[in-house]
C-alpha cells in the first residue's frame, strides 16, 4: 500500500496543469482517480475512520465524528459556503452524527437526530497551521439516516500536511426565530415558554460546544491503480482498501 503524501503531493503538482478529477466507476464506493503520466492512482477512505466519539450537552447528545469516502448528493448549487462537492472533485467527507442519549423534548425516543443545529467545520494544515472552514450540513441517507456532513477538496483546500490535520467541530444552538443570524439550514426555531429555562450547558444554550481531533495522511488508506487497455482505468481485485482505520483520541 502506497502513502496517501505521495498521492496528494503528485496531485498538487498536476493541478497547475488544470488535469480534472476523473471518475472510475462507482465513485460512492469510495475511489476517486487522478491522472499521472498514463497510470492511475486511487485514493481510498476507509469506510468509516472514527475520529471521536463521546456524549456531549452534559450527557444528553452523543456525537459521533468520523471521515468516509466522499457521497454523492442532490444538492443545490447555491448551497450555503459553496456547493456539495462531487466524489470527483473530493478526497473524503467528514460527517458528525449528534442523537439524543435518551428520550426527552417531548418524549421522543434515544437515538434521534438533533435537527437545525449550526454545525462549523475547521480544518488546520498542521504543516503551516493554516486554518480552513466550512459548516456542514444536514444529509439524509438509507444506511445511517440524518446527520450532519460534507465532501472536502482535502489537498485543494487545506493541504498537503505529512504533520497531519487539526479537525476541530463547532456545534451552534439551533437559530431562534427573530435572531439576526438565521441561515439556510437553522431558519429560526419558535420557543414555547417552557424551554425558556434549563439551557445552559445543553446544545440549547448560547455557549457552543467543540469537539477537536486529529488525523494524518497513515490514518487514511489508498491503493496504485493501473491503465487498462485503451486508457481505461481498472481497478484492483481487492478494492483498495485493507482496513477499517483506528480511533484517534483529541
Amino acid at each position: 500500500m502506497m502513502r496517501l503524501a505521495a498521492i496528494l503531493v503528485a496531485a498538487s503538482l498536476l493541478s497547475a496543469c488544470e488535469d480534472a478529477f476523473v471518475c472510475n466507476g462507482d465513485c460512492d464506493g469510495g475511489t476517486t482517480t487522478r491522472p499521472d503520466a498514463g497510470a492511475t492512482r486511487a485514493v481510498v477512505v476507509a469506510a468509516p475512520l472514527l475520529l471521536e466519539e463521546r456524549p456531549i450537552s452534559n450527557g444528553l447528545v452523543n456525537a459521533k465524528v468520523e471521515l468516509r469516502a466522499p457521497f454523492s448528493a442532490d444538492a443545490p448549487a447555491n448551497l450555503d459556503r459553496g456547493a456539495y462537492l462531487t466524489p470527483a472533485s473530493s478526497d473524503l467527507h467528514v460527517s458528525v452524527d449528534l442523537r439524543y442519549a435518551s428520550a426527552l423534548l417531548g418524549g421522543r425516543a434515544a437515538t434521534e437526530f438533533f435537527p437545525y443545529l449550526r454545525v462549523d467545520l475547521q480544518l488546520i494544515n498542521n504543516d503551516t497551521n493554516q486554518p480552513w472552514t466550512t459548516n456542514l450540513v444536514p444529509i439524509l441517507n438509507f444506511s445511517d439516516g440524518l446527520r450532519y456532513g460534507r465532501n472536502i477538496a482535502l489537498a485543494q483546500n487545506v493541504g498537503v500536511a505529512t504533520a497531519g490535520y487539526t479537525l476541530k467541530v463547532t456545534i451552534r444552538r439551533p437559530a431562534w426565530f427573530g435572531d439576526p443570524d438565521v441561515d439556510q439550514f437553522s431558519p429560526g426555531v419558535i420557543r414555547e415558554a417552557d424551554l425558556q429555562d434549563n439551557l445552559t450547558g445543553t446544545l440549547l444554550g448560547d455557549r457552543a460546544t467543540e469537539i477537536g481531533t486529529h488525523f494524518s495522511l497513515d490514518d487514511l488508506e489508498f491503493s496504485g491503480v493501473t491503465t487498462g487497455g485503451g486508457g481505461t482505468p481498472t481497478r484492483p481485485a481487492t478494492g483498495g482498501s485493507s482496513g477499517a482505520g483506528g480511533y484517534i483520541a483529541p
